[in-house]
């Protein structure tokens, strides 16, 4: 995608993402919805000129679909003229019995139908707004985006630069923004340097990986099924040695209570678990909207260590996974031999969502961001540890419906925020 409106070659992710869209339109696992309370007076027209300008400033959320004449998928960003006015002002919806009056049940309620709107990809862009005012003074602003134009972490720079270009339209100014890197800079340096990272990355993932199956790691699945899930909150650690770890080593430290806990429940003293890196190694593209997430998994060794020997090992892992996660992780699985009479593992996600790095912004109208979470997943298992401010954390497992209790998935929750208390 080039400013100038010209076509360009995709990345793998958004390759992947397309086909699957193409073959199997709304997956609920291919849109994020991102949404955000704002209090106070909602000026319309400012927050219609901030949208606006958050998609001129992020070329992916203004980006076309379309395949060549030999059937390569090209991707253009529209220009100026050539999208519609992608907010909407809607009047609140009735809300289904039971929705209760707190507000994250009154956002699922009122959002809960837009995974179930696949976008046209090749008609218009995969980026969509809606603003609900539930009472005077309360709104609710929801997001929608396809994941072959954004991730979790991109969803958070586009609520935070609505924002910020909110505040500089109610101002009549212009955003006070520099220049940016776009996505289009990203998806070519990596198809000019694939075949070298793979050259690097496969030979360390196959002798990682001998003698296991990786299970499928992200959103790479095919069957969906409706989600269930429960959430264990452990305030507080804030004040503990887990607040003062970077996020590497945040995220060791619930891959390591996710698989004491997940081993002793499976029965099993050696754990593959799949997490997610942020694909943002090159500080250039840090605050770049776009599809950069790639799956990795770690395999864990239980059996004969102690927590301490487990912890060190799985840090080290962790830190040698991460530096073969340039290559998108199914090239890896495509390239390795298939294991003969193996078992294969359960499709289990471990993730950390630390959000401080995007903290409420100071703006005209108060805005406070809302978890949501998609009706249906292609996961069998999920756990995700989840902070918005760095003092409150939770810890989220979510599962098909079927696959287990939901005691069951109450006590998984309660017990690895167990273990991260105890690790901390």
């Amino acid at each position: 995608m080039t400013a100038d409106g010209s076509s360009a070659p995709l990345s793998h992710a958004q390759e992947r993402l397309l086909l699957s869209e193409h073959f199997l339109p709304g997956m609920a696992a291919n849109i994020v919805v991102h949404a955000r309370w704002l209090r106070g007076t909602l000026d319309l027209a400012a927050l219609r000129a901030a949208t606006s300008a958050v998609m001129m400033r992020h070329p992916a959320l203004r980006t076309g679909y379309e395949w060549d004449q030999e059937w390569n998928p090209r991707q253009r960003v529209l220009q100026p003229g050539e999208w519609p006015d992608p907010l909407e002002v809607a009047a609140a919806a009735p809300l289904a019995d039971g929705a209760g009056e707190d507000e994250a049940s009154l956002a699922r309620q009122m959002c809960r139908h837009w995974w179930d709107q696949p976008f046209e990809l090749d008609q218009r862009p995969a980026f969509r707004v809606r603003v609900v005012t539930v009472r005077p003074g309360l709104h609710l602003l929801y997001l929608g985006v396809h994941h072959i134009a954004c991730d979790g972490w991109s969803a958070r720079i586009v609520g935070r630069d609505i924002a910020v270009a909110y505040d500089a339209a109610v101002s009549g100014q212009a955003p006070p923004w520099g220049p940016l890197a776009d996505y289009e800079a990203y998806a070519r340096r990596e198809r000019l340097q694939l075949p070298g990272w793979m050259d690097e990355d496969v030979p360390f993932w196959r002798a990682l990986l001998a003698g296991r199956i990786p299970l499928q790691a992200g959103h790479g699945g095919y069957s969906e099924e409706p989600a269930v899930e429960c959430t264990a909150s452990f305030p507080g650690l804030s004040t503990s040695a887990f607040s003062r770890l970077g996020r590497r080593e945040r995220l060791a430290v619930v891959l390591h209570s996710a698989a004491r806990v997940l081993g002793e429940w499976l029965g099993e003293t050696r754990v593959c678990l799949g997490t997610l890196t942020s694909g943002r190694a090159d500080k250039d593209f840090r605050s770049v909207v776009g599809s950069f997430t790639n799956p990795i998994v770690v395999p864990i060794e239980l059996s004969g260590r102690t927590a301490d020997t487990c912890w060190q090992e799985t840090r080290q892992t962790l830190a040698d996974c991460l530096r073969h996660a340039r290559t998108p992780f199914d090239e890896i699985v495509r390239v390795l031999p298939r294991l003969e009479n193996g078992r294969a593992w359960p499709g289990i996600i471990v993730s950390l969502h630390d959000w401080t790095a995007f903290a409420p912004v100071r703006s005209a109208i108060d805005n406070l961001p809302t978890v949501l979470t998609a009706p249906r997943t292609p996961e069998a298992l999920a756990l995700d540890v989840i902070t918005e401010t760095g003092e409150d954390w939770a810890v989220r497992v979510r599962w098909q419906e079927g696959v287990v209790s939901a005691s069951t998935g109450r006590a998984l929750a309660e017990r690895i925020a167990l273990a991260l208390h105890k690790a901390s």
